[in-house]
């Protein structure tokens, strides 16, 4: 990483993985070297909870157009394990 930031120091680097990645070893080294990170999240009954706006306005434009949906929005959420919250 040294050699990568010595050559390009102004590159913003972001890592973007599946809920596979999301470890905290991983969060951790990403902070530690200024690497920028979007992961998934398992499912869990407090992220539902969070989603449930979304969930039925996504049902809802179902129901009206008979089309897939896709619908993104953005939380602050943090489980009590972890050192900070992500959001």
């Amino acid at each position: 990483m040294e050699h990568f930031r010595a050559v390009w120091p102004d590159v913003r680097i972001i890592f973007r993985g599946d809920s596979g990645f999301c470890r905290w070893k991983m969060l951790r080294w990403c902070d530690r070297h200024d690497i920028k990170y979007i992961v998934g999240l398992a499912k869990n009954s407090r992220l539902l909870k969070l989603a449930e706006p979304l969930m039925q306005q996504a049902a809802l434009q179902f129901e009206q157009s008979r089309q897939k949906q896709r619908l993104f929005g953005e939380l602050s959420y943090g489980a009590k394990t972890w050192t900070k919250s992500a959001g």
